[in-house]
């Protein structure tokens, strides 16, 4: 009868061994649940803990999108559209972000923090003490957000070019609209502006655009020109011969009128005979030098020479109309002994009768 007995109780003590372990093992479970949520609720009322959750929730297309819309209305999209902005910004969201606390910004409800890309300070979030407490903790959200990513606009193209170039940004032709003024006269030949048809320049200006635009110029006839050429490149257009033959007129004819204005070594009639074979007949550089023979028969032989001389930016201003400047050194006399005299000019020249004549002059 004993062992009977001792069988019999053994089955029931190991259910209540189950029992208790059970009731144990809920009560540890209920435990940890609790210690959990006691936990969580305290890591979430730590600010440094939800904006580390919120920069490895935030993705560069997020910030991109919204961004995109205040860019949008600043870029010149005549050029650079949506698509090449979205791409552009895409390339440049690339590194890693951090968020600092504004301290001045702050308060005890409501905590500020600036976002940085690297060094880059590219917008700001803020947060607040929201939903039930939990555990007498208050949870921070982030509850509102701002990006500015206006420092990644470039600087507006602004050109002036002949008629016929082509202005590119990004491998893209400015179109018409992005003309802002034509008819602009070369600086090179404002002294002849308005007594003959002089070839003149248009401006193009477009911009801003996301990032650094790639400006590239292309002539009339395809060629890459450098962006950044000044006016004298433009009328460099000549040929070598073309160069050679407006080189020898215009050294003949500014020696000539050297001895023709200093009266140096014979009349000056018979002087301006020898310079009016270098002048288009009937032109108004011809009636100037014409006009001066009155008064050069007053003037007493200077005994100029020309020691020196330059001519420089040959252009081809039209079918049979040259332009070019000339840099001359004169060696003469005044009251003072020998002197030497540095003097510029501009001469337009023509090609009359199969001969470079001289047909305008300025002095600079």
């Amino acid at each position: 009868m004993g062992k009977r007995e001792a069988k019999r109780k053994f089955p029931n003590f190991l259910t209540g061994m189950a029992i208790y372990g059970a009731v144990v093992l809920t009560l540890i479970l209920i435990g940890l649940t609790l210690f959990w949520g006691f936990l969580t609720a305290f890591e979430a009322s730590r600010p440094r803990n939800a904006v580390d959750g919120y920069l490895e929730s935030l993705t560069a297309g997020h910030i991109r999108e919204e961004a995109l819309p205040a860019l949008l209305e600043q870029v010149d999209t005549r050029v650079q559209d949506e698509a090449a902005c979205r791409e552009r910004l895409t390339e440049s969201l690339e590194g890693k972000l951090t968020a600092a606390k504004n301290v001045s910004r702050s308060t005890a409800d409501i905590q500020v923090y600036i976002l940085r890309q690297g060094s880059q300070v590219i917008g700001s979030f803020q947060m607040e003490r929201t939903g039930k407490p939990s555990w007498g903790f208050t949870p921070w959200t982030v509850t509102g957000e701002e990006f500015d990513l206006s420092f990644l606009l470039g600087n507006k193209v602004s050109l002036t070019v002949p008629p016929g170039y082509t202005v590119y940004v990004d491998g893209k032709p400015l179109p018409g609209s992005c003309v802002t003024q034509e008819d602009i006269p070369y600086p090179e030949l404002a002294e002849f502006v308005g007594d003959y048809d002089l070839p003149t320049l248009m401006r193009y200006e477009a911009g801003p655009f996301l990032g650094q635009a790639r400006v590239t110029l292309t002539d009339d006839e395809g060629n890459a020109v450098t962006p950044d050429a000044g006016s004298e490149v433009f009328l460099d257009n000549c040929s070598p011969e073309e160069r050679e033959a407006v080189d020898q007129a215009a050294r003949a004819f500014v020696q000539t009128y050297v001895d023709y204005v200093s009266c140096t070594g014979s009349d000056p009639a018979t002087t301006l005979q020898w310079l009016r074979k270098l002048m288009v007949p009937d032109s108004a550089l011809a009636k100037r030098m014409r006009d001066a023979l009155a008064g050069l028969h007053w003037v007493s032989d200077r005994h100029a020479t020309v020691s020196g001389m330059e001519v420089g930016l040959i252009s081809r201003l039209g079918e049979d109309l040259y332009f070019c400047n000339v840099t001359y050194t004169v060696n003469t006399r005044d009251i003072t002994g020998q002197v030497q005299v540095e003097s510029r000019v501009k001469l337009l020249l023509r090609q009359t009768g199969g001969k470079l004549l001289a047909e305008a002059m300025a002095t600079c």
